[in-house]
């Protein structure tokens, strides 16, 4: 009867335990439906190359507008630098994410992923794994831009994350041009200076109460076949 108790305690105490894989912002950071911040090399950044002076991202996150029964947050990133471009911006978000969760207006062939991304030649100064989309376009070669900005829609929440952005080889500095968020890899905590704002709060669906009656009456009954051997 012990073991029973024991068992059913576990159990019910499934739902309360450590679940939060991810950090939602907090929905009072959002003024007027809109959540605007930005990072740069002074202000949670790890930059190089031409882009350790003047490089910065800017975000601007809008509150669902209700379409049907679903809930669409609109995400815009605008990267900006004073010298190089940007060739590619991979933005983190949790393993639940599915391209399901996304309403892009890019050519699909542009956004690779979600899936896991490392340090290697295409992403140089990439400090650990990152598992996130790939946006891999910038601005045209010819475009003289010091600026550019990433949208999208997602019925997914915005939690703490990660990001990395990469343009090309700098001469001049004789490093490659790339940035990151000091905090990458590592679980979000306040201030949340070293994270950026990315889509898809971690949702573990947790068992309906009928759903927990029904089990604990399972293991009743298991207990009860094995004590009458």
């Amino acid at each position: 009867m012990k073991k029973l108790i024991i068992i059913l305690s576990i159990v019910l105490l499934l739902p309360l335990s450590g679940f939060a894989y991810s950090v939602p912002v907090d929905s009072s950071l959002f003024e007027a439906g809109i959540f605007n911040d930005s990072r740069d090399q002074g202000t949670g950044l790890v930059t190089s190359g031409s882009w350790s002076q003047g490089f910065s991202i800017e975000w601007n996150i809008y509150q669902p507008i209700v379409s049907g029964k679903v809930d669409y947050y609109k995400y815009e990133y605008t990267l900006s630098w004073e010298k190089g471009a940007v060739s590619h911006f991979i933005l983190g978000v949790s393993d639940t994410f599915s391209l399901r969760n996304l309403y892009s207006p890019y050519e699909p062939e542009w956004i690779v992923g979600p899936q896991w991304f490392g340090p290697s030649g295409s992403n140089p100064g990439l400090p650990t794994n990152i598992y996130g989309l790939k946006f891999d376009f910038g601005p045209a070669e010819n475009d003289e831009a010091t600026s550019f900005t990433y949208s999208f829609w997602s019925n997914r929440a915005p939690m703490w994350g990660d990001f990395y952005a990469k343009d090309g080889w700098a001469a001049t500095e004789e490093a490659w041009n790339y940035a990151y968020n000091i905090g990458i890899g590592a679980l979000p905590g306040s201030p949340f200076a070293n994270w950026i704002p990315v889509p898809d709060t971690l949702t573990v669906q947790t068992p309906e109460p009928m759903t927990l009656l029904l089990l604990g009456l399972g293991l009743m009954g298991v207990a009860g076949i094995t004590r009458r051997k």
